[in-house]
């Protein structure tokens, strides 16, 4: 089922089991827009009557009081909702207000909505752009059995599904106490806890943090002189005396109001005291090739919370004259500056995966001064207590968050000897390493789970996850009813867009009867409902009584109905009077 499943792609239609029928989604299914009015999105709320239906998580995007909108979903049913953005499927059996984020509804005729739902469950849609991916769906090739069977199929779709997800649960369970107990490790590596023990056996070689502080900032101040060099020399200048250095700023004190505590022999400093920060490169499409080179770059996604996912890199023109000065060392250590605001500050350590890379304007790198510092100590940090700084001082716009080079520079790091942070990291390394194996694992098997899913709707839908069973009606007679239904559902649906014009107004409702008797050729569904005056009641009522008295005329014999058919496929039906003389009808 994971194959190509577009109608016009199928080189030839794939064998079925008896009394099954070959179809097509757009077929078995009546697809549209949700609702022809949509909720603004400045009027959802947390808690109310009616989720409002959009492209959110689970489809669900908040909720509503507000009835004037709502959806009914028929109590012997149910409705699909497709979101091509997502190109996913969620079966609705309950009422709904339509979103602002415009998402589409399947209604399945005179098929089990379930079923429906797990055929699509079942299929692929490539990703085709989001105005295609609904045109591809109604395209899908979609295999029919009888409706006694679809039960069948359905039954055992989720028995087998209950035993899998039962499975599941366990497993996510598992994984979380396996996430909680990392995270644990972490916040104790770089708040003291976890290296308690060995500080109280290792307390005689341990030196105070004051003395560990005056050498960090030393090398600040000595890294700083040196680069002021550089700039004199670059500009070809030679400074008379050392009153230059005056102009050096020494770093703020940190605020240490909402950080965790420390040890004594610990110490908390800004991050602009311990490391050179500075932001990466824009994308400008502009760049000529000839003054530039062309390098592999860091963008948000590739620069995770604890680790580095490189699998999908891009390249980028960089000025020459800048290549050197964005080119990333090992250590250095990387921070998100914009994305979604829980992700703002998410970073791990450079360790020179690839040869000369540099990194994006939406990253920050952090270059320590002092080798008595470990940089996988300052990233745990940041990931785990610095989350919620970077969270209450990040910037939010309509769709992105972000965190400038001042609120990061004052970022309070804590800070021990170079002893205990190698211990920490080789303490982190065992812990975190041997739980990180454990949730690998515990993923497979999930992964399993689902592909065994996977495996379970593809054997249903060709015929193999049940025996075949003889039924009373065939596939082929059901495609019959499902294509008359479907064709009356649509009629139903044109008729209650209708407006009345100045002619329908006036005129009075008459029998259809007699509008037959009186018209001089076969008229459509359209034109009967028209001129026997129903056009000035288009309530669901009004056109269900229509429908009624159309079916009693029907059963008049002197009344003839001709289908209106289309590149072989019947679109409708035209009715016409013709008095029968009792010879004929005898």
């Amino acid at each position: 089922m994971k194959s190509d499943i577009n109608l016009r792609h199928l080189t030839q239609l794939p064998e079925l089991p008896k009394n099954w029928a070959h179809s097509s989604v757009d077929e078995l299914c009546i697809i549209e827009p949700v609702g022809n009015k949509k909720l603004a999105q400045k009027q959802y709320v947390q808690k109310g009557k009616y989720p409002v239906i959009d492209q959110g998580i689970d489809f669900i995007g908040g909720y509503t009081d507000k009835n004037e909108l709502v959806i009914e979903v028929p109590e012997d049913g149910a409705f699909i909702i497709f979101g091509d953005h997502s190109r996913a499927f969620k079966l609705v059996d309950f009422n709904f207000v339509p979103g602002a984020d415009g998402v589409k509804v399947l209604r399945p005729v005179c098929v089990l909505p379930k079923w429906a739902y797990y055929f699509f469950k079942a299929i692929y849609l490539p990703n085709k752009g989001y105005a295609r991916h609904f045109q591809y769906l109604k395209e899908a090739y979609l295999p029919l059995p009888p409706l006694s069977t679809q039960k069948l199929i359905v039954d055992k779709i989720e028995e087998l599904f209950s035993h899998i997800d039962a499975g599941v649960e366990g497993l996510k369970q598992a994984k979380a106490k396996l996430q909680q107990y990392r995270q644990s490790v972490l916040k104790d590596a770089v708040t003291g806890k976890l290296t308690e023990s060995w500080r109280e056996q290792n307390a005689d070689k341990l030196e105070p943090a004051n003395e560990l502080l005056e050498r960090i900032l030393e090398e600040r101040r000595a890294n700083w002189e040196a680069e002021q060099l550089k700039a004199f020399e670059e500009k070809g200048k030679v400074p008379k005396d050392d009153k230059w250095k005056d102009k050096y700023k020494a770093p703020l004190p940190p605020e240490t109001e909402d950080v965790p505590d420390i040890p004594i022999e610990w110490g908390y400093l800004r991050l602009e005291a311990i490391s050179n920060i500075q932001g990466g490169i824009t994308v400008d499409a502009k760049r000529k090739p000839d003054e530039t080179t062309l390098l592999p770059y860091l963008r948000v996604a590739n620069v995770q919370r604890g680790y580095l996912d490189l699998s999908k890199m891009r390249d980028i023109r960089v000025p020459n004259d800048k290549v050197d000065s964005l080119l990333l060392q090992d250590g250095d250590i990387l921070f998100n500056e914009g994305g979604d605001r829980d992700k703002l500050g998410r970073g791990w350590v450079w360790r020179n995966e690839i040869d000369k890379c540099i990194y994006q304007n939406h990253v920050f790198r952090a270059r320590l001064y002092s080798n008595e510092l470990v940089p996988e100590f300052v990233s745990i940090f940041g990931n785990i207590i610095g989350k919620e700084y970077f969270i209450k001082q990040g910037k939010q716009t309509t769709n992105l968050a972000s965190i400038n080079k001042t609120k990061l520079s004052a970022f309070p790091v804590p800070f021990c000897s170079l002893n205990e942070m190698t211990k920490i990291i080789e303490f982190v390394t065992d812990k975190v390493g041997k739980t990180d194996r454990t949730i690998i694992e515990v993923d497979k098997k999930i992964l399993h789970a689902s592909q065994l899913k996977s495996s379970i709707l593809a054997k249903a839908f060709s015929g193999e996850l049940i025996e075949n069973i003889e039924t009373d009606e065939t596939a082929e007679q059901l495609l019959e009813k499902i294509q008359t239904e479907k064709q009356l559902l649509e009629e139903k649906a044109k008729l209650a867009k209708k407006k009345p014009n100045t002619r329908a107004k006036k005129m009075d409702k008459q029998p259809i009867i007699d509008v037959l008797k009186k018209a001089k050729k076969a008229l459509s569904v359209d034109e009967l409902f028209e001129q026997a005056g129903f056009q000035n009641d288009v309530s669901p009522e009004g056109i269900e009584a229509f429908y009624q008295e159309l079916k009693v005329v029907t059963e008049n014999a002197n009344v003839t109905v001709t289908p209106v058919m289309l590149k072989e496929k019947k679109q409708g039906d035209k009715f016409e009077y013709k008095e029968v003389k009792e010879n004929e009808a005898g």
